[in-house]
């Protein structure tokens, strides 16, 4: 069994800050990552219209901070 999720494509993804996006993912890794089985994604579908360099910020941040060891 794995949790899949939760970042908020729209006001998160779209149109968050660096900072936004980081905190984002720091919150949702502390929640869920604990125990294992934990896949960090968004809520939904990303927008079309979202900026790629949020779309890697996001996948960086996650790479960084989401390794089970």
């Amino acid at each position: 069994m794995f949790i899949k999720g939760n970042i908020d494509p729209v006001n998160e993804l779209l149109n968050g800050s660096d900072d936004v996006i980081e905190k984002a993912v720091r919150r949702r890794l502390q929640i869920a990552k604990p125990g294992g089985g934990y896949i960090l994604s968004t809520a939904c579908s990303v927008s079309p219209r979202t900026p790629p360099r949020n779309i890697e910020l996001l996948s960086r941040i996650g790479r960084e901070l989401g390794k089970y060891e």
